[in-house]
């Protein structure tokens, strides 16, 4: 009970110095856009990446056990190599708190780490990552030719750093995440993955590498970034509000549909049935992008497998993926993540209102026998087959 209380403790302090970072009017798209930064002692402001501020003209900060920050946020100094940016405010200048750094690294005997961020803005999530061998690389070894040409142009990150070679999914949003040790110290800044952290290769800043430089001296070359689209090379840190996948199919459009046949219980979605012995269950005539499967029960809901795996962190990575996807596709729906611990199912809810269907993403916490698949799965109910108790 008291490693417990000790663990909790822990966290509840880690948190507290870990930011949601919000940028606005920005010149790229999203124009809108977040990720994630944090303090550390000895050091004030707060520390995210540089890439996804530095062409935006107001950037703010919450944190839901930090310092109340209401004040926009200045980038002050920079480390434009390695892609590092540090902000402040009044509110921040008076402040000296935050996470511990990590003394020197033997890096070869640190096996894993953990990145502490805000993957799509919508959640604190503490996720585990392994280092490769070598656990330190340069990041041109890491990249392949098409987003290398783009490190070349931008040279933020330079393309010759190293950065901690990691396997495991950092995702959009986790851009300025701290990288931390078994003891919670601060060893590197999360910085970018390749196919949008879902190749499971993925790297960080180390963070002892950082050296500040004054805003004024860099002027020239932070006048150039901003011409350049970060979303090029990576995580976008923002879903953009128009999805497709590589067959064409409109996302938000699909869901759109799906929301207005709600309205007539799913009639026209019903398909062929899927079992003559069980009547009332049809495969779906809406075809979701990236299904691989589907279930039509009319009048009561309409519900898509969107993927299966035996890795519990990949399933978790693609979970966060498609909420943020449909995060973006109905901006103006409240949202609410719900843990079932009866039924070990971890979900996401959207709703317009309380007459709305609802949108529920859902994984199953413990694979399923023999096969022990993670499922991840959508599903719309009608707005008449689920209560106020079960949003709440």
């Amino acid at each position: 009970m008291v490693s417990l209380l000790l663990l909790a403790t822990h966290a509840r302090a880690q948190e507290e110095h870990i930011y949601l970072i919000k940028m606005f009017d920005c010149a790229h798209q999203p124009t809108q856009r977040s990720q994630t930064g944090f303090q550390v002692r000895g050091t004030k402001g707060l520390i995210t990446a540089l890439h996804g501020v530095i062409d935006c003209q107001r950037v703010m900060a919450s944190s839901r056990k930090g310092l109340v920050l209401d004040q926009p946020l200045n980038v002050v100094k920079t480390d434009i190599d390695h892609d590092v940016a540090l902000l402040s405010s009044p509110q921040l200048e008076i402040v000296d708190v935050g996470l511990e750094s990590a003394p020197p690294i033997a890096w070869e005997l640190l096996a894993t780490v953990k990145v502490y961020g805000h993957p799509y803005g919508i959640s604190n999530l503490e996720t585990t990552l392994t280092l490769r061998k070598p656990p330190l690389k340069p990041l041109k070894d890491l990249v392949p030719p098409t987003p290398l040409s783009f490190l070349l142009e931008r040279r933020s990150p330079n393309h010759l750093i190293n950065v901690l070679n990691l396997q495991g999914n950092l995702l959009p949003g986790h851009s300025g995440a701290p990288i931390l040790d078994s003891s919670d110290r601060v060893v590197g800044v999360a910085n970018g993955g390749l196919r949008e952290g879902f190749a499971g290769i993925s790297w960080a800043i180390p963070f002892r590498d950082i050296e500040w430089d004054i805003m004024s001296l860099s002027y020239k070359r932070l006048h150039a970034l901003k011409q350049l689209d970060p979303n090029e090379i990576f995580m976008a840190d923002s879903v953009p509000t128009t999805l497709s996948n590589e067959f064409g199919y409109d996302l938000c459009g699909r869901i759109s549909r799906l929301i207005a046949e709600s309205r007539t219980g799913f009639i026209l979605a019903v398909g062929v049935p899927i079992d003559d012995e069980i009547p009332g269950r049809f495969q779906s005539k809406i075809e979701l992008p990236g299904a691989i499967s589907s279930l039509v029960s009319p009048n009561d809901h309409i519900s898509y497998i969107m993927y299966k795996t035996v890795k519990a962190g990949v399933i978790e990575s693609q979970y966060y993926n498609l909420v943020g996807k449909i995060a973006a596709c109905l901006p103006d729906w409240e949202r609410k993540q719900k843990l079932k611990n009866t039924q070990r199912f971890q979900r996401y809810m959207f709703r317009k209102d309380s007459k709305s269907p609802l949108i529920v993403i859902s994984y199953n916490l413990d694979p399923d026998k023999p096969d022990k698949l993670y499922n991840l799965s959508l599903t719309i109910y009608l707005p008449s087959k689920f209560s106020k108790s079960f949003w709440d």
